[in-house]
């Protein structure tokens, strides 16, 4: 009876929150302009969701994409639509997340994926596009950096990815002194720097891509 007593006195601790609002974002490669996204940021009692429209010029090529990824109230993924069009071209992908299992349509066909240990969560980093990133610092504080699949629509795979020890990793010029930064490894190694009171990020470079987004006012 006394256990049930303390248990129910137990504080429930709500997950970390993105800040709501619209942000805007400029990407470069190799220095050169490359996209800019705008993304909005909507938060209800059960879920948030990530709005995206980026457009830009990549290879000569003009292009634009939009997106929408919907957070549980634990943030783990729940769907994510992305729409792509460029060269004369465009392509859908759609994502649900149920538990340890995620349904994928898109160009390279129906596929389910299921979650794989040591990750407890799945993720979503889909090529170019910001959204899945943007969550990403409030969903790693939320899941203790434990390891996660990072499902990229556009390319139909999963991906294990883990955090990697950040305190090596030089301050970008321009980065607020009270940014902190989260390093995931995998193929394609990242860094994102974002304000922990908002968990809003301010910059995400791809060394290996020489990409670099930035926030912009």
């Amino acid at each position: 009876m006394f256990l049930a007593v303390v248990i129910a006195a137990m504080p429930i601790v709500a997950p970390p929150a993105i800040a709501a609002g619209t942000y805007s974002y400029h990407s470069s490669i190799g220095g050169q302009p490359a996209a800019t996204s705008r993304i909005v940021v909507k938060r209800t009692a059960t879920n948030t969701e990530i709005d995206e429209q980026s457009s830009g010029t990549i290879g000569g090529m003009s292009a634009s994409a939009k997106a929408t990824l919907v957070l549980g109230a634990d943030l783990a993924p729940a769907s994510y639509t992305g729409s792509y069009v460029g060269d004369g071209q465009s392509a859908t992908t759609t994502l649900s997340v149920a538990g340890t299992t995620a349904s994928l349509t898109g160009p390279a066909g129906p596929q389910s994926f299921t979650l794989l240990a040591p990750a407890t969560h799945f993720a979503v980093i889909d090529a170019a596009l910001l959204a899945g990133f943007i969550a990403l610092p409030a969903q790693m504080q939320a899941w203790n950096d434990a390891p996660i699949d990072a499902i990229a629509p556009i390319y139909g795979r999963a991906i294990p990815l883990a955090t990697l020890p950040a305190t090596a990793i030089a301050r970008p010029a321009g980065i607020a002194a009270k940014d902190v930064a989260l390093a995931v490894g995998g193929p394609y190694p990242f860094t994102l720097w974002y304000d922990p009171t908002t968990l809003v990020t301010d910059e995400l470079e791809v060394p290996s891509q020489n990409i670099v987004v930035t926030r912009t006012p």
